[in-house]
């Protein structure tokens, strides 16, 4: 790898826009492939850099694991000869001057401009705003606002059926609150996850209590005082002291838009190796819309932000191999940590094991080839089965149903 040589000139600098996970994972791959320059990470929240995904797991459930959600502290970046500056929002880029402006009127130089904007919350148009009892999940902030909402009420309903709002469920259902879920689909995480996953993960949460109302419309939320009333579109209602939107995230492309970078699909357009319509600004983590082996693909998973950070890192300073990351994520709900890999779904889905007993594995087949999996308590069967989806494998339905079989062999 062979650095270019305006990065490896005395005043060249870095700015990376977003210290979430994929910011900072650039930040330490530009520093451990040999960049000297300066590396700037901004960050337009209060808070040091940290984990979302506990957020509406542990976090919600126990302010005391706060302290476990630390991605690098300023200190441990400073070591680094990483600056971060926090609470500094990017308002503007200038590409002509090679610059980008902050809220407070700052304007930062870059040699390399690297967009890790991340996403937010997608807002619910019919949800009373601002109210005391409606909630989004995407900072520390809105997990603690939701968590101190929490004590002392007694109901909590749940807009999206999908992962943020089943975590959600599942630690409200712990910590002794009604939950309902209100989704519009006919199935839990229909996105993410093959129908016979859909029916575990529904059936462990309604053996905890909780209530859904499939392929339910919102018509209208009604304010009684700190409490809501949803009106669902056949006539029911369903009251809660608490209501959480969970339906999706919005990536942050409005500076690249304004800027003139390519976008489309809600993402910022790139190359295979993060590089956008601007060959001087890079694009990482769940905001870019990367030139993949199948077309334009977007990601909005950890494990595609920490690997796609430190890919982009190296990219930057001229390393030329390819992006080549199966796509994996995971969800916690009550006792069970589902794991995903590969497609979600399958033509055909294969089940094996005990999904009573918490432990089960599901292939997903295309052509007969095992293209993805889905597990919760069979660790070596997972890493296993990852193997023969890298592989390609074809084995037969009937030998992947059978617990006997060992996957080894395949």
């Amino acid at each position: 790898m062979t650095i270019p040589m305006d990065l490896a000139a005395p005043d060249a600098s870095i700015v990376i826009v977003g210290a979430g996970l994929a910011g900072v994972r650039v930040a330490e791959s530009l520093r451990d492939n040999g960049f000297e320059g300066r590396v700037l990470l901004l960050s337009d929240e209060p808070h040091e850099p940290y984990d979302r995904p506990p957020l509406s797991k542990d976090v919600l459930l126990d302010p005391e694991r706060e302290h476990t959600i630390s991605l690098a502290t300023a200190t441990d970046l400073a070591a680094r000869g990483i600056e971060l500056r926090l609470g500094a929002q990017v308002v503007q880029i200038d590409r002509a001057a090679k610059s980008v402006t902050l809220v407070s009127g700052e304007a930062l130089p870059y040699t390399r401009l690297i967009l890790a904007t991340g996403s937010r919350a997608r807002r619910f148009a019919l949800a009373p705003e601002p109210h005391d009892a409606v909630h989004y999940m995407r900072t520390l902030d809105d997990a603690r606002r939701l968590r101190s909402w929490l004590d002392g009420k007694a109901t909590l309903a749940v807009v999206g059926g999908g992962v943020i709002g089943l975590e959600a469920a599942s630690v409200a259902s712990r910590l002794g609150k009604a939950v309902t879920v209100i989704e519009a689909g006919q199935r839990v995480m229909a996105r993410s996850v093959a129908p016979v996953v859909s029916r575990i993960l529904e059936q462990m949460h309604v053996a905890a209590g909780v209530k859904f109302r499939f392929g339910a419309t919102i018509s209208e939320i009604r304010s009684a005082g700190d409490t809501l009333e949803i009106e669902l579109g056949d006539g029911r209602a369903v009251q809660a002291d608490a209501l959480l939107i969970g339906i999706g995230a919005s990536p942050n492309i409005e500076i690249a838009e304004a800027a003139g970078l390519k976008t489309e699909q809600g993402g910022i357009v790139t190359d295979a190796y993060g590089r956008t319509s601007d060959p001087a600004i890079f694009a990482a983590g769940e905001v870019a819309l990367y030139a993949g082996a199948s077309g334009l693909e977007r990601q909005e998973t950890w494990a595609h932000a920490e690997a796609h950070g430190s890919f982009v890192g190296r990219a930057v300073l001229g390393d030329d191999r390819l992006y080549d990351v199966m796509p994996t994520y995971w969800s916690d709900q009550y006792d069970t940590s589902l794991q995903v890999a590969g497609r979600p779904v399958g033509e055909e889905d294969v089940l094996r094991g005990d999904p009573a007993s918490g432990r089960f594995i599901v292939f997903h087949l295309v052509g007969g080839a095992i293209v993805g999996v889905s597990s919760a308590g069979m660790p070596r069967e997972m890493r296993q089965a990852k193997a023969l989806i890298s592989a390609r494998k074809c084995v037969a339905p009937v030998l992947l149903a059978d617990p006997a079989f060992d996957l080894k062999s395949a």
